[in-house]
């Protein structure tokens, strides 16, 4: 990978998507540190939350300058940045990333160039730079998502208790899946209302905005 995959590019016909990143649990390589290598300032914090193989998994990260991965959300996450630069952005998750759409509708390359620059600042998510030998804190459940600005190695050590993102039950709702709800009991139909009003008043719309 280091020698062919770092920095292809992934394209869409002749469009340009964003270059390759390697997520893998199970790679080994001279100097990345064990799964248990955790910053004791952040152990402290709770003491079982973040060992590995029993309440948490391991995950080394490889990517080019530009490679990203899109907002997503899961248990808390400690990350060490090894090698390189990487920007982040994050939005608690009672703020779900604005014009990204349930489900994700950008990569992250076009969110930064469509979406970004239209944000009002109050909109806008928070951001940081880590550095070579930087660890960050994500709370379980905060939106999150990254760029890289070089060649860059990190590993991150992910609390097992994953929650859902709310928007997954949506999913995998069809047309015809309501209307057959419709069909064989209404009252599915009303619950599946109720439940997307919830959703939308909890994020401020899919647009972030709120009322």
């Amino acid at each position: 990978y280091l020698s062919k995959g770092m920095h292809d590019a992934l394209f869409d016909g002749d469009e340009f998507l964003e270059p390759s990143y390697a997520f893998d649990r199970d790679l080994r390589l001279p100097g990345i540190p064990n799964g248990n290598q955790v910053h004791p300032a952040i152990r402290t914090w709770n003491q079982t939350a973040f060992i590995v193989p029993h309440s948490a998994v391991s995950i080394k990260m490889l990517g080019g300058p530009r490679s990203a991965v899109g907002w997503h959300s899961h248990g808390a996450t400690v990350q060490m940045n090894l090698h390189g630069r990487k920007r982040w952005f994050l939005y608690p998750p009672d703020k779900y990333p604005p014009g990204d759409g349930p489900g994700g509708g950008f990569s992250l390359t076009d969110w930064i160039r469509i979406v970004y620059p239209t944000l009002r600042p109050e909109d806008r998510p928070l951001e940081c730079i880590v550095e070579p030998g930087d660890q960050i804190y994500v709370p379980s459940g905060w939106y999150h998502a990254v760029v890289n600005l070089a060649d860059t190695v990190a590993i991150s050590i992910q609390s097992a208790d994953i929650q859902p993102e709310k928007q997954h039950f949506f999913k995998g709702i069809t047309l015809r899946a309501v209307q057959q709800a419709w069909a064989d009991d209404p009252d599915q139909v009303r619950d599946l209302a109720e439940a997307a009003r919830a959703y939308l008043g909890c994020t401020g719309g899919v647009g972030g905005h709120g009322p």
